[in-house]
């Protein structure tokens, strides 16, 4: 994603307040699912009958500073044992001028990532929670605008580009560590590294940092989401 000045849309401000609906609604779920008992443990399926699921196995986040990205991110993770759970990530991202590359005008960005995972815990009262390891794959979009310049008889002349995409495939390897708290909610903070594989108008907005940039590279992975299980 990228920096940017924006004002926020009624999209991504309607996402926010039903977030917070539904951590109200999966609070009060939580409360009541503590009070259960041991009859009410879940388990995924008979084929994993050995494997107690206890209440939690579903987790919803949501990413903070993909607001400073001028984004909307929330993920959402499923628990299939005591060590093993399976986290999908997604984002849009909209604005009319980017900080961050600075001729970039009018943006609409879009990510999808996949995280298959596996925790080291050996606690049995919760599932997903301390340390674990997860391979990642990706994908992310961005339409945008640019303010380009070209030499007219001597005369440097600025005009805006309309209709350029970039896209990138990427995929990696990640490890973290996912704490958890009283009625259900946790934290999670992820690093990793992972290779990008860019095609389209990638050129057109490339950074001398090269952080979270649409050029090929091999780039750090990080994340950080604050989340309910219920």
């Amino acid at each position: 994603m990228i920096r940017t000045k924006f004002t926020p849309h009624f999209a991504q401000t309607g996402l926010v307040l039903l977030f917070l609906i539904l951590c109200h609604d999966m609070s009060a779920r939580t409360k009541s699912k503590l009070k259960a008992t041991e009859s009410d443990t879940l388990y995924t399926s008979r084929a994993f009958r050995s494997y107690e699921i206890p209440m939690g196995r579903d987790a919803i986040d949501v990413h903070p500073f993909s607001f400073v990205a001028g984004a909307m991110m929330i993920s959402y993770e499923r628990a299939f044992s005591l060590n093993f759970g399976t986290k999908i990530i997604a984002a849009f991202g909209s604005g009319d001028k980017s900080d961050y590359y600075a001729d970039v005008q009018k943006f609409h960005s879009y990510y999808l990532e996949f995280q298959p995972r596996y925790y080291f815990s050996s606690i049995k009262t919760n599932a997903r929670v301390g340390l674990y390891i997860s391979p990642t794959l990706y994908y992310k979009l961005i339409n945008f605008n640019r303010t380009e310049t070209t030499i007219d008889n001597g005369v440097n002349i600025s005009y805006v580009s309309t209709d350029n995409q970039a896209s990138a495939f990427g995929i990696g390897y990640i490890a973290g560590y996912r704490a958890e708290f009283d009625y259900g909610i946790h934290a999670d903070f992820y690093l990793g590294g992972v290779y990008n594989n860019s095609s389209g108008d990638y050129k057109k907005i490339l950074t001398n940092t090269g952080v979270d940039s649409y050029h090929n590279q091999i780039q750090a992975q990080l994340g950080f989401s604050l989340g309910l299980s219920f």
